[in-house]
């Protein structure tokens, strides 16, 4: 959240905007507070983080606001949003394991996670899935950080490669049975926190996410576009694969499996 805010900030001064940060539950802001807040200091514009819950709402008079989420978790009032591409984040990380050799890959991550991405990433798993053969489809563990359950699904999916959706999976699963990129590759979404250790996998740029949405805020006060939008925007964002330890030397070509080709092949 840091991160995202200090990008915000600088985007916005950039664009000869300046930009205030209210923290609604931390500092017992109400609805109604900060819509009398914005009428007050004439705030022309507003960049929502993620709600607190996985589908939320902020009751405001917004006719005069113009508005952006980051994420999906504001739904009302309706407004454009930008989002990071769960959807093919989970497609580039498939094709690197798949390029590297594995064969069997599993995907971690907690329920809230999945819900709060609109099921995009199982989506996308599953997506990749159905292209292998059926002996190949793993069945992703969505669930608690429980080390019974874990030993439980990995004694019946059996995977060789997995895909953990934030930094803590690698170290549960080394404390269940250590591994290498060898026995059991493993990648992560999002981020990875495990102190003097790195990790193959897809980081999310939450930087450039909020830098994104400021530019889409200064747009819409450029053309006078306030209030609810009649046809809401989302804007996603691609992340990169970021190289590491934890993953077998490529042996194959990275192929998109969206397109069935290699990046940068033509179609014909």
């Amino acid at each position: 959240i840091s991160t995202s805010i200090t990008h915000a900030k600088k985007r916005a001064e950039e664009r000869g905007y300046g930009l205030e940060v209210f923290e609604l539950e931390e500092q017992g802001i109400t609805p109604q507070r900060l819509g009398n807040i914005i009428e007050a200091r004439g705030i022309r514009a507003a960049l929502f983080g993620p709600h607190s819950d996985v589908t939320g709402a902020i009751p405001l008079k917004s006719d005069k606001l113009a508005m952006v989420a980051l994420g999906y978790s504001v739904v009302e009032p309706a407004m454009h949003r930008v989002v990071i591409d769960h959807y093919r984040n989970i497609h580039l990380a498939m094709a690197q394991l798949v390029a590297r050799g594995y064969v069997r890959i599993g995907l971690m991550l907690e329920k809230e996670t999945d819900a709060r991405a609109r099921d995009l990433i199982t989506a996308g798993f599953w997506d990749v899935g159905r292209r292998f053969t059926k002996t190949r489809r793993l069945e992703p563990y969505v669930g608690p950080q429980d080390k019974s359950a874990i030993k439980k699904w990995r004694a019946k999916t059996k995977p060789d490669a997995i895909i953990g959706y934030g930094g803590w999976w690698h170290e549960l699963l080394q404390e269940i049975e250590p591994f290498d990129a060898e026995s059991l590759g493993y990648v992560f979404l999002d981020h990875f926190s495990v102190e003097g250790k790195s990790a193959a996998g897809i980081p999310y740029l939450n930087g450039m996410l909020t830098e994104v949405a400021v530019d889409q805020l200064v747009s819409a006060l450029q053309v006078n576009e306030f209030g609810v939008p009649p046809f809401p925007r989302t804007t996603s964002m691609p992340c990169a694969w970021q190289d590491g330890p934890t993953v077998r030397a490529l042996s194959a070509p990275v192929v998109d499996p969206l397109f069935l080709l290699p990046p940068g092949i033509p179609a014909n």
